[in-house]
């Protein structure tokens, strides 16, 4: 049996559709665990792959996937990323002065915890000059950033301990540590943390932003979907416009199948009765390529 009729086979069952929505969504939940900056992108164009290449055609079977996969996304979002404890993170890889490790220690707390904020900087040329270190922070959703000095300690050789310890409002934050360098303005890329607030508080903080994500997602995959669903009635009317020839099975003469739109074409035609394409000659094509 050829791959196209198992998928016809597959599709008939009535397990089909539920497998074909669970193997999306484990595919989903994957990206949502890498946390990628293409997440939005892929997770949208998979949701639309997975299903046509395990041969759905309904466009209304698509939307409906679409919808329970982005509604369990929606849900699963904050819990994929509260479960998480994101690494250090360093500033660009330059010639110049650079930060490295930032850190906010603990990770998750709540109440009056008191977190402390680290990071190593690295001065070219072994400079005496104490560098001034910067703590940016914000919680999510919030519209006013922090901005404080940390406090440094010399390690030698042009190395630098810098720190800064603080208790914060309840809420999700986000943080990154820079300072004026040899090249300018030196910043390390921003990062998750600290979350200071119990889980049901964390889940109701990022399930906004997780929401308009996942608009942004649903909006790229109905995209597709329409796409797909553009593409099916030109199909159709192409169909209308150029219906296909009926053959005399009674002749002898070999039948082929167009290249462009698999209707079936006699030997002896030179254009495709259904969608006008130019038929190629095989034995003629074969002469072409000896001469």
């Amino acid at each position: 049996m050829h791959l196209k009729e198992s998928l016809e086979s597959f599709l008939k069952k009535r397990y089909a559709l539920p497998l074909i929505v669970i193997l999306t969504l484990a595919v989903d939940t994957l990206l949502l665990t890498a946390g990628t900056c293409l997440t939005t992108v892929l997770i949208a164009l998979l949701t639309f792959a997975i299903p046509y290449y395990a041969g759905l055609r309904n466009v209304k079977k698509f939307l409906l996937i679409g919808l329970v996969a982005f509604l369990v996304i929606t849900a699963a979002w904050p819990s994929v990323f509260l479960s998480q404890t994101p690494g250090p993170v360093n500033s660009p890889a330059t010639a110049g002065d650079k930060i490295t490790g930032a850190t906010v220690t603990p990770y998750r707390g709540s109440g009056e915890t008191a977190y402390n904020f680290t990071a190593t900087v690295y001065l070219v040329n072994n400079r005496s000059n104490e560098p001034t270190a910067y703590l940016n922070y914000i919680s999510l959703g919030g519209n006013d950033t922090k901005t404080v000095r940390m406090n440094a300690v010399e390690r030698g050789g042009g190395i630098y301990d810098c720190y800064y310890e603080t208790t914060l409002p309840e809420g999700v934050y986000y943080f990154a540590i820079n300072m004026s360098g040899t090249d300018g303005n030196v910043s390390t890329y921003s990062r998750s943390g600290p979350i200071n607030a119990d889980y049901g508080a964390a889940y109701m903080a990022l399930l906004m932003p997780v929401l308009k994500e996942t608009v942004v997602m649903f909006l790229l995959y109905f995209i597709l979907v329409m796409i797909f669903w553009w593409g099916q009635k030109a199909r159709e009317e192409k169909r209308k416009k150029y219906p296909e020839p009926e053959l005399d099975a009674s002749e002898d003469e070999e039948i082929f199948y167009c290249s462009n739109c698999g209707a079936p074409v006699k030997k002896s035609d030179r254009f495709c009765p259904k969608c006008g394409e130019i038929l190629e000659d095989d034995e003629e094509s074969e002469e072409e390529v000896e001469a």
